[in-house]
């Protein structure tokens, strides 16, 4: 992380330089770095699929007419 950049910042950039290296080269290398970048950048925001939480849909019943 450079000096004077949050959290959220480094994340962004470690995301864009990650991206780009792998729509250069889509080795298994660049799609780790890729996965591993979208993940800190997730976790940067707060935005964890974990904590979200999810209500289960109600089950379909057809109504009498």
């Amino acid at each position: 992380m450079k000096r004077g950049e949050t959290r959220e910042e480094s994340a962004v950039d470690d995301f864009r330089v990650a991206v780009q290296a792998f729509s250069n080269d889509p080795s298994r290398r660049n799609l780790v770095r890729y996965l591993m970048a979208s993940r800190a950048l997730e976790l940067s925001r707060g935005n964890v699929a974990s904590k979200r939480r999810r209500s289960r849909p109600k089950p379909y019943t057809a109504q009498a007419a």
